[in-house]
């Protein structure tokens, strides 16, 4: 029962942060710019930045490790950059 419950956990906090990822994936292949922390001559933060920060809090090692062989090189680029931060 334990291992029953266990299995279940993982599918569905799988599913939920796949269901989380994928609109972020979306939205950092459509800007398709990778940008550090500060940006322009005010040196602001953009939402492509916060969007990298947000794929990094919530995906696990294994899938940014899998992001980094993704058809898109700014994806490629983010999931090289949280391995790093993570010292993967």
């Amino acid at each position: 029962m334990r291992v029953l419950i266990i299995t279940l956990f993982l599918a569905i906090s799988s599913f939920y942060c796949s269901s989380q990822i994928d609109p972020l994936l979306q939205s950092i292949i459509e800007e398709n710019e990778v940008h550090y922390e500060s940006v322009g001559l005010g040196g602001s933060t953009s939402d492509q930045y916060l969007r990298y920060r947000k794929l990094v809090k919530i995906a696990s090692d294994e899938k940014l490790l899998d992001l980094t062989k993704h058809e898109n090189p700014t994806v490629r680029c983010y999931a090289s950059w949280g391995l790093v931060e993570r010292n993967f």
